[in-house]
Parts: structure tokens; C-alpha cells; sequence
């Protein structure tokens, strides 16, 4: 009950986002889908000896922040999956809805951007020899913190992000990703 709770405020917030303007400011939308290469770390150490590849797919608003054109607010919804593996025999790979919000420093076409999120486990596989088991010991909450940088050429924008994970998401590790992917605006 409580994860439910916890994924309404969150859509609920990201809908107050994307549908609520500045004034009337004009709000630019998009969707964004890209290659995501993951691991969860401890004090240096991955979890698993290579890192998990993956996608990304989402949907972003960015809002004119303090009526000015270099500073814009930035939110999205996306779906990824984080993970860890050893080989072909061992691998762990965790399912997320994730809601980042982000304040965006545009000079010109390339642009800067850093901020916060939060992500709800959706669930996930934790695959060993012989053996596939759930993920219930692994936290259904997620946090961090990134920066990135991007540009954007009228309708089309490339980005890249590192997000490190702010939270214990099993037995110390805290998950860390970079995100590479292309964005449409409408």
C-alpha cells in the first residue's frame, strides 16, 4: 500500500509539473529514448564484475524558469533498468519509473542541466546458475543526484547524464548510470 501511495505522489507531482506554466510561459514537450550503461556500487565496488547495458525511454517538459531564455525547469517520467552481471551466468536487473526534475543552463544550442530524482521499483530478476529468484530484498525506493550536458538543434536534442544513487538499495550498494539518447520535441 505504501508503494502505491508513494507512485501517485510521484505521477501526481510530475503531472502538476508538465501541465502547470509560468505565467503563461510556453512549454516545450518531448519524448527521449537512449542507451543506458548501469551498475551498483559500495565503496568503489561493483556489485557484479560488468556493468549492465540497457535502454531508456521517457517523456520531458522543460518551463522557462525566472522569465529568462538561459534558465529553464526541467521534469520527465522515464522507464530504465539498472543492473549488474558477471558473465553469461550471473545477473541481476532491476526495473524502474523514475520522475528528475532539473534546473537547465542554455547558452546558445548546448545547454548544462543538473538536479535530483526519485524512482519506484517496478520489479526486477536477480539470475544466478540454475537458479532465478526475486528482487524483494532490494529497496522499492531509489534517489539521486546528476548533471549532464546536451544540444539541441531545432527539433532534435542529444544528451548525456550521470546519475549517482543516494540510496542504500540492498546490503550498502547504491545504484550509478549514464544515460546517452536523443530527444524529440514537439
Amino acid at each position: 500500500m505504501n508503494k502505491k501511495l508513494t507512485l501517485f505522489i510521484l505521477l501526481g507531482l510530475f503531472v502538476f509539473m508538465t501541465t502547470s506554466s509560468f505565467a503563461g510561459d510556453k512549454l516545450n514537450k518531448g519524448i527521449r529514448a537512449g542507451w543506458q550503461y548501469s551498475n551498483l556500487y559500495k565503496d568503489g565496488n561493483t556489485l557484479f564484475d560488468d556493468p549492465y547495458n540497457s535502454f531508456y525511454v521517457g517523456f520531458f517538459t522543460n518551463k522557462k524558469f525566472l522569465k529568462t531564455k538561459i534558465l529553464q525547469l526541467n521534469s520527465s517520467l522515464n522507464y530504465y533498468q539498472i543492473g549488474s552481471q558477471s558473465g553469461d551466468s550471473l545477473s541481476l536487473k532491476l526495473h524502474y519509473l523514475n520522475i528528475p526534475v532539473s534546473l537547465k543552463v542554455k547558452l546558445g544550442p548546448l545547454y548544462v542541466f543538473g538536479g535530483v530524482n526519485g524512482a519506484v521499483k517496478l520489479g526486477g530478476e536477480l539470475t544466478e546458475p540454475g537458479q532465478e529468484s526475486d528482487v524483494k530484498d532490494f529497496s522499492a525506493f531509489d534517489a539521486g543526484a546528476f548533471v549532464g550536458l546536451g544540444v539541441k538543434i531545432s527539433i532534435i536534442g542529444i544528451e548525456a547524464k550521470y546519475d549517482w544513487g543516494l540510496v542504500d538499495v540492498n546490503d550498502g550498494y547504491k545504484t550509478q548510470y549514464l544515460q546517452v539518447g536523443l530527444l524529440v520535441y514537439f
